[in-house]
């Protein structure tokens, strides 16, 4: 396995290794054609590793399908747009190592949402569209920039892993003790 930092320089070497912007927009567009053209063959399709796809933005066709588990790591992406809450029956999203400062509200809406790993993009907040995930069992959002942990928290009543470290995080609220079914708590490189 590899460290945080480890990780973090790999992303930037793969980033800085793209050709150009243009190059991104003719992958995405490639994607998006292949995907729509199969779309009927690919209709049982619940798992698709998105990881080091030189996307962008997210294919909009991928929200046409019934995906389970979404891997989008290690690209370029700065946002999730409101597409994202089309994915129903999404359980489990990686979107770690991209350029995220944002996502869109409508993944509130993703109510069979179980895991979200969002670390190493540069959210200054934890995103509020997930407070009402309250299936949520892990979260990961280590390495952002993140400075509070906000008491809605304590919404995600079955969190169980709750990765915060490598952040500016500077105190713990009290409605972190409220989440009874917490096992996994980090911490670790904050100014606590």
């Amino acid at each position: 396995f590899r460290t945080i930092a480890e990780e973090k320089f790999v992303a930037r070497q793969y980033l800085e290794s793209l050709q150009s912007e243009t190059d991104l927009v003719k992958k995405t567009k490639q994607l998006n054609d292949w995907v729509d053209q199969n779309l009927s063959t690919l209709s049982n399709l619940t798992v698709i590793n998105l990881k080091q796809a030189q996307l962008s933005t997210l294919p909009q066709c991928i929200t046409k399908l019934s995906l389970q588990k979404l891997n989008l790591s290690n690209n370029c992406l700065t946002g999730l747009p409101p597409a994202i809450g089309d994915l129903k029956s999404l359980k489990q999203i990686d979107a770690s190592c991209n350029r995220l400062v944002k996502i869109d509200r409508a993944m509130s809406q993703l109510d069979k949402l179980e895991e979200v790993a969002l670390n190493d993009n540069y959210f200054q907040t934890i995103p509020v569209c997930l407070f009402s995930l309250t299936l949520l069992t892990a979260l990961n959002l280590e390495g952002n920039e993140i400075e509070e942990i906000p008491s809605h928290i304590q919404q995600l009543v079955n969190l169980q892993i709750c990765l915060l470290g490598d952040n500016r995080i500077k105190k713990v609220p009290v409605e972190m003790g409220n989440l009874k079914q917490m096992k996994v708590l980090s911490l670790n490189q904050n100014p606590l």
